[in-house]
């Protein structure tokens, strides 16, 4: 149901956006969610007749939805320490897979560590990639799950990222700085993120096979899946395979596989954010070893 009426339109749609600023300012907080989406109803039936689904993206946000989502991450090792999300959405679960104490009136439920197969969880990079790419494996039970790296933090309502989801099941924002995987894996190389010989072979590898320059990249700190689309599980398993044959770097592993399947980073892209400055999240620097 939608506003007939023009003005009306727009108020409504100014309304959402400025409940939207809101949440991004974490200054309502979940307890108010149900109210005001029982008051949107409400205020729609008064005033909404016949349906124009040329306003459904602008005036049906998702951030509104009652979706279980599965929030986690996974830090092993010293590399990063614990954050406490700031806001806590009702609709959101948030689970943490560890070998650091967690404090007791954390909001981040301790996932055991039993599911993670022993020559997988003996590696604290492959444990972290390995639960990274299988939320399926651990969250079969929540419609949507959202991953985040160690070295960022929640700072507000993340229902909205699960807005626009493509038929692939997978949302990533794209890489801050860089859209082709060459130069991904010239970086690493110059700032010695992993084997300088098995990342030039995994180049070799790309070329080889045919793989395009400035394909595009996506940043693998931040990713929004349906848990149980095939699609995606299915890109998730190539993912970790190429992961695993080759240099070890998940970022560089990925553009392959999207372009193997003709899926363009367009498509998977959330659009219009960078990651390292959308407010819903915050980024911390890794702890000095």
């Amino acid at each position: 149901m939608y506003p007939t009426d023009p003005i009306r339109t727009a108020q409504h749609i100014r309304l959402m956006s400025e409940l939207k600023m809101l949440y991004l300012k974490a200054e309502i907080n979940a307890d108010l969610k149900k109210i005001l989406l029982d008051r949107l109803h409400r205020y729609s039936g008064l005033m909404l007749s016949k349906p124009n689904r040329s306003h459904d993206q602008e005036i049906q946000p998702n951030y509104f939805s009652t979706h279980r989502i599965a929030v986690y991450t996974a830090i092993f090792g010293s590399v990063d320490e614990i954050h406490e999300p700031v806001f806590v959405p009702d609709n959101c679960d948030f689970f943490i897979f560890t070998d650091q104490p967690v404090r007791p009136d954390s909001s981040w439920q301790v996932m055991p560590t039993e599911q993670i197969p022993a020559e997988i969880f003996s590696n604290p990079i492959l444990a972290n990639r390995y639960v990274k790419m299988f939320p399926d494996r651990f969250f079969p039970e929540y419609a949507y799950s959202i991953y985040l790296d160690g070295k960022f933090q929640v700072r507000t309502d993340l229902t909205e990222f699960i807005q626009e989801m493509p038929a692939q099941g997978l949302r990533m924002f794209r890489h801050p700085l860089r859209h082709c995987v060459y130069d991904e894996i010239d970086t690493c190389i110059r700032l010695g993120k992993g084997s300088a010989d098995e990342l030039r072979a995994h180049a070799k590898h790309l070329h080889s096979s045919g793989m395009p320059v400035k394909y595009g990249m996506l940043e693998g700190g931040f990713i929004v899946r349906q848990t149980g689309n095939p699609l995606c599980q299915a890109l998730m398993a190539e993912w970790w395979q190429e992961f695993l044959q080759h240099s070890k770097r998940d970022q560089v592993s990925l553009p392959s596989v999207l372009w193997h399947h003709q899926i363009a980073v367009a498509d998977l892209a959330i659009k219009n954010m960078n990651i390292w400055t959308n407010p819903a999240i915050k980024k911390w620097p890794h702890q000095k070893k």
